[in-house]
């Protein structure tokens, strides 16, 4: 194996675990049914971002790209969702 197959596979597995990184936000907004301390823009540019990055993965036909950022971007979802819903 040469480096740069090692560094696609690093690559991939970095980039699912930063997908999964907006997760454990979402769940404590809604164990807590609080969002008092979100910063809502920081979550909404990660959002847009992921959904770039998603739709560039798609044209180009780049399933780590695709499956790293539509996590990211549903975790970013959850996270909006639950700041609309407990932002008091």
């Amino acid at each position: 194996m040469d480096l740069m197959n090692i560094f696609a596979i690093l690559a991939s597995i970095s980039g699912v675990l930063m997908a999964a990184a907006g997760f454990p936000q979402a769940i404590k907004i809604f164990k807590t049914k609080s969002a008092k301390d979100i910063s809502i823009s920081s979550r909404l540019i990660l959002f847009f971002g992921g959904l770039i990055w998603f739709i560039y993965g798609l044209l180009l036909s780049n399933f780590p790209i695709i499956i790293s950022n539509i996590g990211g971007t549903i975790a970013e979802i959850l996270v909006i969702w639950g700041y609309v819903l407990y932002k008091k």
